[in-house]
């Protein structure tokens, strides 16, 4: 995701804090991430930010974060979208 050593520590401590004040198990969140990751990428040093929001999205809708990607990938194209 283009991070640095350091860069690539500080986004996991931010995720574990996320999770933690979001009410999400942090080795729940960490394990989503890993799976999300390819997909995320995409968005480079944004994809912790792009993440979050997903799995914040995810929690209020009471579905799984896989299922919430392969929701939004359906959009990632004109044909999709329609």
């Amino acid at each position: 995701m283009g991070l640095s050593g350091n860069q690539a520590k500080a986004q996991a401590e931010s995720m574990r804090t996320f999770a933690m004040n979001a009410g999400i198990a942090p080795a729940k969140m960490a394990q989503e991430f890993a799976a999300a990751g390819p997909k995320i990428a995409q968005y480079g040093s944004e994809a912790g930010k792009v993440f979050k929001g997903l799995a914040l999205q995810s929690k209020k809708l009471g579905i799984e974060m896989s299922d919430l990607l392969s929701i939004t990938q359906q959009f990632d194209t004109f044909e999709g979208a329609a």
